[in-house]
């Protein structure tokens, strides 16, 4: 496996990094975070917990997300590792 600069990482700093991931694509969409929370079935402060990086993430809440977004996991995550 290759070295790379997100094995350093700490949760709290993918956490953060997947939370702007997130809101970059929202906003991209042109939808408020209480539409995706709502389009996503997450509570909106739940969903600005997710987007600031402060809360961890379930499966069951990524399945959400993907749902809110209209995308495939693959689709949600796309640009993720790339995009610092």
């Amino acid at each position: 496996m290759a070295d790379d600069e997100s094995n350093n990482e700490t949760l709290d700093e993918l956490l953060i990094r997947f939370g702007k991931h997130l809101r970059s694509k929202r906003e991209s969409l042109g939808l408020t975070s209480a539409e995706m929370a709502r389009k996503s079935d997450i509570g909106r402060g739940n969903y600005a917990n997710i987007e600031s990086g402060k809360k961890d993430l379930q499966l069951s809440t990524i399945m959400k997300l993907c749902k809110g977004f209209g995308l495939s996991y693959y689709e949600l995550f796309e640009g993720f590792r790339n995009n610092p």
